[in-house]
Protein backbone atom coordinates (compact mmCIF):
# COMPACT_ATOMS: atom_id res chain seq x y z
CA UNK A 1 0.00 0.00 0.00
CA UNK A 2 2.91 2.37 0.66
CA UNK A 3 4.04 2.24 -2.99
CA UNK A 4 0.54 3.10 -4.22
CA UNK A 5 0.44 6.05 -1.82
CA UNK A 6 3.80 7.25 -3.14
CA UNK A 7 2.66 6.90 -6.77
CA UNK A 8 -0.54 8.83 -6.00
CA UNK A 9 1.44 11.53 -4.18
CA UNK A 10 3.91 11.88 -7.06
CA UNK A 11 1.09 11.99 -9.59
CA UNK A 12 -0.76 14.67 -7.64
CA UNK A 13 2.30 16.83 -7.06
CA UNK A 14 4.23 16.70 -10.32
CA UNK A 15 3.78 17.11 -14.06
CA UNK A 16 2.80 13.44 -14.50
CA UNK A 17 -0.18 11.30 -13.62
CA UNK A 18 -0.33 8.40 -11.20
CA UNK A 19 -1.37 6.14 -14.09
CA UNK A 20 1.76 7.04 -16.10
CA UNK A 21 4.02 6.45 -13.10
CA UNK A 22 2.32 3.13 -12.29
CA UNK A 23 2.74 1.93 -15.87
CA UNK A 24 6.46 2.72 -15.88
CA UNK A 25 6.93 1.14 -12.44
CA UNK A 26 5.11 -2.01 -13.56
CA UNK A 27 7.51 -2.24 -16.46
CA UNK A 28 10.72 -1.86 -14.44
CA UNK A 29 10.13 -2.63 -10.74
CA UNK A 30 10.70 -6.40 -10.82
CA UNK A 31 14.11 -5.98 -12.47
CA UNK A 32 14.83 -3.16 -10.06
CA UNK A 33 14.27 -5.38 -7.05
CA UNK A 34 16.62 -8.00 -8.50
CA UNK A 35 19.20 -5.26 -9.07
CA UNK A 36 18.80 -3.84 -5.56
CA UNK A 37 16.64 -0.84 -6.48
CA UNK A 38 13.43 -0.46 -4.48
CA UNK A 39 10.06 0.03 -6.13
CA UNK A 40 9.86 3.42 -4.38
CA UNK A 41 13.12 4.52 -6.02
CA UNK A 42 11.86 3.20 -9.35
CA UNK A 43 8.70 5.30 -8.92
CA UNK A 44 10.75 8.42 -8.18
CA UNK A 45 12.96 7.82 -11.23
CA UNK A 46 9.89 7.25 -13.39
CA UNK A 47 8.28 10.46 -12.16
CA UNK A 48 11.41 12.50 -12.87
CA UNK A 49 11.79 11.08 -16.37
CA UNK A 50 8.10 11.40 -17.23
CA UNK A 51 8.11 15.02 -16.06
CA UNK A 52 10.73 15.82 -18.71
CA UNK A 53 8.45 14.52 -21.45
CA UNK A 54 9.86 11.03 -21.99
CA UNK A 55 7.12 8.58 -23.05
CA UNK A 56 5.96 5.96 -20.55
CA UNK A 57 7.26 2.98 -22.53
CA UNK A 58 10.68 4.59 -22.93
CA UNK A 59 10.83 5.38 -19.21
CA UNK A 60 10.33 1.72 -18.28
CA UNK A 61 12.96 0.61 -20.78
CA UNK A 62 15.41 3.31 -19.69
CA UNK A 63 15.10 2.40 -16.02
CA UNK A 64 15.67 -1.27 -16.84
CA UNK A 65 18.79 -0.37 -18.83
CA UNK A 66 20.12 1.79 -15.99
CA UNK A 67 19.63 -1.04 -13.51
CA UNK A 68 21.30 -3.58 -15.79
CA UNK A 69 24.28 -1.26 -16.33
CA UNK A 70 24.58 -0.42 -12.64
CA UNK A 71 24.45 -4.13 -11.79
CA UNK A 72 27.37 -5.12 -13.99
CA UNK A 73 29.89 -4.81 -11.18
CA UNK A 74 33.33 -6.00 -12.22
CA UNK A 75 32.13 -6.71 -15.77
CA UNK A 76 31.36 -3.03 -16.40
CA UNK A 77 33.29 -1.50 -19.26
CA UNK A 78 36.10 0.96 -18.61
CA UNK A 79 33.87 3.81 -19.79
CA UNK A 80 31.07 2.71 -17.44
CA UNK A 81 33.48 2.51 -14.49
CA UNK A 82 34.73 6.01 -15.32
CA UNK A 83 31.14 7.28 -15.39
CA UNK A 84 30.47 5.62 -12.02
CA UNK A 85 33.47 7.46 -10.58
CA UNK A 86 32.30 10.75 -12.10
CA UNK A 87 28.95 10.25 -10.34
CA UNK A 88 30.69 9.47 -7.05
CA UNK A 89 29.90 5.75 -7.29
CA UNK A 90 31.88 2.57 -7.72
CA UNK A 91 30.91 -0.80 -9.13
CA UNK A 92 31.20 -3.78 -6.79
CA UNK A 93 31.06 -7.39 -7.88
CA UNK A 94 28.76 -9.98 -6.32
CA UNK A 95 26.69 -7.64 -4.21
CA UNK A 96 22.90 -7.34 -4.08
CA UNK A 97 23.45 -3.58 -3.96
CA UNK A 98 26.06 -3.25 -6.70
CA UNK A 99 26.85 0.44 -6.36
CA UNK A 100 27.70 2.59 -3.42
CA UNK A 101 28.44 6.25 -2.90
CA UNK A 102 32.16 6.90 -2.57
CA UNK A 103 31.96 10.50 -1.42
Amino acid sequence: MVLFDQINYLGANSATTAAEIAEAVNSAASLGQVGGVSAATTAALADAMLATGVSTDRVGTSIKRMIVNLSKGASATKAQKEQFEELGMSARSGSPRPCRRTA
